[in-house]
C-alpha cells in the first residue's frame, strides 16, 4: 500500500506493535499528483511482507 499508514492508531488505540517497510522506489513521487508505483516493486513488497508475517508466526 502506498501512502500514509496510521501507525499511531494501531499503537495507541489497539495496543498493537507496528513496523514500517516501504514499498516504493525513489522516483515514484509518492503523495504527488503524478504519483505512481511500479508493479515489480509492489510484487517484491508483497514477498517481503509475506516473509515477515511468516517470521512473526502468522501462519495457518
Amino acid at each position: 500500500m502506498s501512502g500514509t499508514v496510521p501507525h499511531d492508531v494501531c499503537v495507541e488505540a489497539f495496543g498493537l506493535p507496528t513496523i514500517g517497510l516501504p514499498h516504493s522506489d525513489p522516483g515514484c513521487n509518492q503523495h504527488g499528483p503524478d504519483g505512481h508505483n511500479l508493479a515489480l516493486v509492489l510484487l517484491e513488497g508483497r514477498e517481503v511482507m509475506t516473509g515477515r508475517f511468516w517470521d512473526f508466526g502468522a501462519r495457518r
